[in-house]
Formats: structure tokens, sequence, C-alpha cells
């Protein structure tokens, strides 16, 4: 079990975008990431702060199902049934429709009330296969972009591959890509983590936070293997600093 201690995130706004994969392969882990969105939900829930939550899916086909929703008004167990699993793997297709999406949102926003935080998520558990409008090289340039000139913060995380190098190849950075195991444990494990580094980045700001690497004890749960991070409201885990907020 990873030593936590409470985290202190101060009242801020941050745009949570999820991209996750229902493609046909999800079907062995579908109730364990169900039930960890739902978890990540309520959570965000109980800590201060305005949340906006978005949510991309995709197998073959790519959908918007959630665009910039207040978390407080958010039902998990209303949004689900859009992450059942089917089809096959458009990655790049849905990372160009989210990135561009949420890009679009936020220019429309007065700089006063845009997010001072934007967390980027993307899970999948096989290699695209799939995508007809994006290519790889598109998606690097747009994450490059909006990482450099708006501090986005992106994570990745993949199962059944080198996870690592998936993100890399995406743009995202060895430091925020993680491999997961396909079983309940596997996924059980990772929301803890995220629920770490998004409180992490939120507590922190965006700067240090992409310094951070996940830990050793963070990576081997993730697998399901002896390494526990099971993720508590409001905790941080090994990778806590004392810098202050930005």
């Amino acid at each position: 079990m990873t030593d936590t201690q409470t985290a202190t995130v101060t009242p801020d706004k941050t745009d949570l975008l999820f991209i996750i994969d229902r493609s046909g392969s999800m079907s062995s882990i579908y109730k364990e990431t169900s039930e960890s969105l739902i978890q990540i939900i309520q959570e965000q829930k109980l800590l201060p702060g305005d949340v906006k939550f978005s949510l991309v899916t995709f197998d073959h086909e790519v959908a918007y199902l959630n665009d910039r929703t207040s978390i407080t008004e958010m039902d998990g167990n209303k949004i689900i049934e859009g992450i059942k699993p089917r089809g096959y793997t458009a990655l790049l297709d849905a990372c160009g429709v989210a990135i561009d999406g949420l890009g679009i949102s936020l220019s429309k926003l007065a700089e006063a009330d845009r997010p001072d935080k934007v967390i980027v998520m993307i899970f999948t558990d096989g290699e695209e296969n799939s995508s007809a409008t994006f290519t790889r090289e598109q998606i690097k340039e747009r994450i490059k972009h909006q990482t450099e000139k708006y501090s986005w913060n992106f994570l990745f995380f993949g199962a059944n591959q080198d996870a690592i190098l998936a993100g890399e190849s995406l743009g995202v950075s060895r430091n925020s890509s993680m491999s997961y195991g396909a079983n309940a444990d596997g996924v059980r494990n990772t929301k803890g983590t995220i629920t770490n580094r998004i409180n992490t980045i939120r507590r922190v700001g965006n700067t240090e936070a992409k310094e951070l690497a996940y830990t050793a004890e963070e990576r081997g749960g993730a697998m399901g293997t002896d390494g526990n991070v099971t993720g508590i409201v409001g905790t941080v885990g090994q990778r806590d600093i004392s810098r202050s907020s930005q």
C-alpha cells in the first residue's frame, strides 16, 4: 500500500477529458472500467473547485458523450452504457476529435472563464487499427501544441502493449504513460493511480506535475501484481512534493 496523506486541493477550475476505448476486446474489463469511472466522478465531486467533465468513447466509431458537463451534475451510472464494448479501435480518430472538440469549446470562453488545468486521459487495450481521419503525426502535433502552449496534461494508459512506447508515439511523455493489466486488480489499482495523479495536478499545478513519474509500486500495481494502489478520495501518493500550488 502506498503511503498517503491528505491532499490540499485549492478551489480551482479544472477540465477532465476522458478518452476511453470501448472496442470489443475491452469486454473482459468492462465492469471494472465502469466502476472505476463512476468512482472517479464521485471522488472529484467531493473536492473543492469547479470541475468540468468530458467523455469521448471509441471503437471503429467515435462518440463525444459529454462536453464540459459540471462534475456536480454528472451521474456516472447513466454514462457507462456509452463505454459498453463493441467494434474495432479508432484510437487516432478519437484523440483528434476529443482534442479538437475541447480546444474549440475552450476557445469560445472568456479568458477569465477558462480552466486553470486541463487533464486528458487516454485509455486503450489495443493498437490502432481503424482510424480514417487522423494520422499519428497529426495527433502528436496536437498533443505537443496543447502541452507547450496551453499546459494541458496528457496521461496515457494502455493494456496488452508497451504503453510507454505507445504513449510516446502519440507525444505523451514516458513519465505520463503507464501499462496496466487487462484484469480486475490491474484496472482497480490503475484507478487509484489516476485519482492520485488528478489530485496532484490540481494541487501543485501544471509545471510541477509534468516532472513527476509514476512510482515502481504504482506501475507494478497497475499490472495486477503486488503493488497495491487503491486510491481514496483526496489522497496523493509518493509523488507528493512540498512546493506550493501555482
